[in-house]
């Protein structure tokens, strides 16, 4: 799986690599945050470097729709839409989940920024840019107080398995984590992505990360880990993502920006210099290739 680096050629073998590539993590604007880039903006960025294709998230709504008209803006490139179930479409709504599919959202995220586990580390955020917040005020939870996973879960879990569609974990807690991939496999949800495994928010034990692919998940690593932006939450580097990458196997990692963040480059830089910092850690063309474009492609299209 590793092979040792000495080609020079680092950045053009990076730029390579980028084509065909999917970054299946990527927030751009119309947003209640400030982007980076705006949707439009980054589909022709993405396009003039090769890419194949991005996953828009929101936190608060739908991407879907606007998915569906760059899709036919672009049909030489594909952008998939998604739904997080925050606050804004109530929460572990199942109605949400099946307006989402229906509208042709290719994966659900259990809640981010309005989860308990989000709340009780990182707080609710403040300023004009933060989130709304409606119900819910200590946060979401996917479980009951006997540990057992709630029954809008269930029902969302079988909207899932029934739609073949991608489940994300969101910014629930690895304990959470754990509970939510046994109700899904035996809901028969195919498709499953731990959401951003090694940010610090998750800080998913490797151990962890070996039995959530035992259960049939993928593990997503997010370059944002890595970033300055991440330094008083708990930065991490990419040497210490490539050990992870390297217990569990590039056969069942993912790799993404999450990036759109106004102080971050845009996603298509970033996703071309994690492939090249990957690279420097040793990682095959062949890895990458996996991590990058062959296995978020089979988890969004099947």
């Amino acid at each position: 799986m590793i092979q040792e680096n000495t080609d020079v050629t680092g950045f053009e073998r990076a730029a390579g690599l980028l084509r065909g590539a999917i970054d299946a993590h990527v927030h751009a604007a119309p947003d209640l945050q400030p982007r980076q880039v705006h949707c439009l903006d980054l589909v022709q960025e993405a396009r003039a470097k090769g890419l194949g294709g991005v996953l828009l998230k929101d936190h608060c709504t739908l991407t879907a729709d606007r998915a569906y008209i760059l899709n036919k803006v672009y049909p030489d490139f594909k952008v998939y839409g998604a739904i997080t179930l925050n606050d804004p479409v109530g929460g572990i709504n199942p109605a949400a989940v099946e307006a989402g599919i229906r509208l042709g959202c290719r994966q659900i995220f259990m809640p981010t920024y309005g989860a308990r586990h989000h709340i009780t580390l990182w707080g609710k955020g403040s300023g004009p840019s933060a989130h709304p917040f409606y119900s819910n005020p200590q946060g979401i939870s996917p479980i009951d107080e006997s540990g057992k996973l709630k029954p809008e879960v269930q029902e969302a879990l079988g909207l899932i398995a029934r739609a073949d569609i991608l489940l994300g974990t969101g910014h629930l807690s690895p304990s959470e984590i754990q509970i939510l991939l046994r109700g899904a496999k035996d809901a028969g949800v195919k498709r499953i992505l731990v959401t951003h495994a090694s940010l610090s928010l998750i800080r998913m034990s490797v151990e962890d990360q070996r039995e959530a692919v035992r259960l049939g998940a993928f593990i997503e690593h997010s370059f944002i880990s890595t970033t300055q932006m991440m330094a008083g939450k708990g930065m991490i580097s990419v040497k210490e993502i490539a050990l992870q990458v390297r217990s569990v196997g590039a056969g069942r990692c993912v790799l993404s920006t999450d990036f759109g963040q106004t102080v971050n480059p845009s996603p298509v830089q970033g996703l071309e210099e994690f492939i090249r910092q990957m690279l420097l850690n040793g990682f095959s063309d062949e890895d990458i290739t996996r991590m990058v474009r062959d296995n978020p492609r089979n988890l969004l299209e099947g």
